[in-house]
């Protein structure tokens, strides 16, 4: 007679034992998930060319200088505010220092790569590697 129970528990090994290997492989299958970082720094300067932060930070495809400088400021507990949303957002203070607190032309600018972008903060798409510079200034001189 036939022992069922043997030829079941054998079968049963064998399956685990290839599953078991299977998921221990050394796979370099095009299936596996490859995950991406992008990087840009970020540098905030104060008027006097004080670097008040300086840090890299990682960033999602299609993130904004504005949203770099947004989430770095959410995630130090660092006050920020702004007006207009998107291509008009502005941003108005960071930390202690406001739009208008040291004369008439005083606030914020930024630079990506040593450059002043034709375009809003909330309009520049990052890149890897760019160089994201918010400097306070007190004339546009």
């Amino acid at each position: 007679m036939i022992n069922f129970r043997k030829i079941f528990l054998s079968f049963l090994f064998i399956i685990c034992t290839n599953i078991f290997i299977t998921g221990c492989s050394n796979n370099t299958d095009s299936t596996k998930l490859e995950i991406s970082s992008n990087i840009a720094k970020l540098k905030i300067v104060t008027d006097e060319n004080s670097i008040l932060y300086e840090k890299e930070l990682n960033f999602k495809d299609g993130d904004t200088v504005f949203d770099l400088l947004k989430n770095f400021c959410r995630e130090n507990n660092i006050f920020m505010d702004f007006s207009g949303r998107g291509s008009s957002a502005y941003v108005t203070a960071i930390g202690n220092l406001h739009q208008l607190d040291k004369g008439p032309q005083s606030g914020w600018t930024y630079k990506v790569n040593n450059e002043m972008p034709s375009v809003g903060c909330g309009d520049y798409k990052l890149k890897q590697g760019d160089i994201v510079i918010f400097q306070y200034i007190t004339s546009y001189e």
